[in-house]
């Protein structure tokens, strides 16, 4: 129980299908397939039509997964969410989650002490809130930042068809 916070990956099957991406385009003939859905019916039993409940509009991956770091959350909240922290997906540009990777490495290049520890108070804030975990800058301060630069790393390598999202739950 706390604060969890996810990055989702998401392309819509439309971009997929226009961009070539064609082993996408298997893998989700081959899950319908399996599922018993062929020319828009629903499989044996279920008595509808595809049509009738909706259509598959793309894939999500789970980009980013952490579980109160509340310093990110808090970035998010001031550079995406217009400072309003109030559990709803929001979309994020690749150029804003490149400027919270920079913002967390260059914290994590700065020599360890108190300087570093006083510098990354200033520029990532850790931020209170119901069950947000420790509010110390310390070893898992700085863990949820080596986890979220490598996080982010990943999840920025992905073709530029894909789109970024952050929520939040507590």
């Amino acid at each position: 129980m706390g604060l969890d916070m996810y990055l989702t990956a998401r392309l819509g099957i439309y971009a997929s299908l226009y961009e070539g991406h064609a082993e996408l385009q298997k893998a989700i003939r081959a899950l319908l397939d399996d599922a018993g859905v062929t020319d828009g019916a629903m499989p044996p039993g279920t008595g509808g039509e595809w049509s009738d409940i909706g259509e598959v509009k793309g894939v999500d991956l789970r980009a980013a997964y952490w579980c109160k770091a509340n310093a990110i959350h808090g970035w998010f909240v001031a550079n995406v969410q217009g400072g309003e922290d109030e559990c709803k997906e929001h979309g994020v540009s690749r150029e804003q989650l490149s400027e919270l990777r920079d913002l967390c490495q260059g914290i994590l290049d700065m020599p360890h002490g108190h300087a570093r520890d006083i510098h990354a108070a200033a520029v990532l804030p850790p931020t209170s809130g119901f069950f947000f975990g420790n509010t110390e800058i310390g070893e898992g301060y700085y863990a949820d930042l080596t986890d979220t630069v490598k996080h982010l790393d990943a999840a920025l390598k992905l073709p530029d068809s894909w789109d970024f999202y952050y929520q939040s739950s507590w």
